[in-house]
């Protein structure tokens, strides 16, 4: 299935619109034998969740992200726009405008820390969340910014004009199911 069906009514982004977004993947290891040929083996990172950079050290992201007792978080990527198998800088589509180099970071389980009250039930998710220590500090540019917390959540929400829950922003790769479309088209 393709994602772009699981997003509706959505519209594109520009290239560093949000420079705080985090690309979260893990390695991938495949096997494939030609014949008459020794197996090859090779890595790939599969990009599985979205993070957040709150400051130059760390991300935060959901905590399922991490789940124990599965692969674990290999790689954060910093200042990608459109993912692709490369790992060049984004470029406007006539070449003019491209963004900086991608800072890509290499992780472990030890650099991720759950909220040690993260539950998964099978109908619900308690304290999803966790953050991740890179090890160096990003370098901030056009493409990768710390995102910007507002102090007061309701006057926030109010100089935006979200009174009640009147739109939804999705960033990243994180993927909206369809109970989830369903849900929202109710409300």
């Amino acid at each position: 299935e393709e994602l772009s069906h699981r997003v509706v009514g959505g519209e594109d982004t520009r290239p560093g619109e949000f420079p705080f977004t985090a690309l979260l993947g893990k390695k991938d290891v495949r096997s494939i034998q030609l014949p008459g040929r020794p197996v090859m083996t090779f890595t790939e990172t599969a990009w599985v969740c979205g993070g957040t950079l709150v400051n130059l050290w760390y991300v935060v992201t959901a905590a399922h992200c991490q789940d124990v007792g599965e692969e674990s978080l290999a790689v954060v990527r910093l200042g990608e726009y459109q993912v692709t198998a490369d790992s060049r800088p984004d470029c406007l589509p006539d070449g003019s405008t491209c963004l900086p180099d991608l800072q890509d970071f290499q992780i472990t389980e030890q650099d991720v820390t759950i909220h040690p009250d993260y539950q998964q039930l099978p109908d619900q998710v308690h304290n999803d969340i966790a953050l991740i220590r890179l090890p160096r500090p990003a370098v901030l540019n056009s493409a990768v910014q710390l995102v910007c917390l507002p102090l007061d959540a309701a006057l926030a929400a109010a100089e935006l004009g979200l009174f009640q829950r009147q739109a939804t922003l999705l960033l990243g790769n994180d993927h909206t199911g369809e109970s989830e479309l369903a849900e929202d088209r109710k409300s």
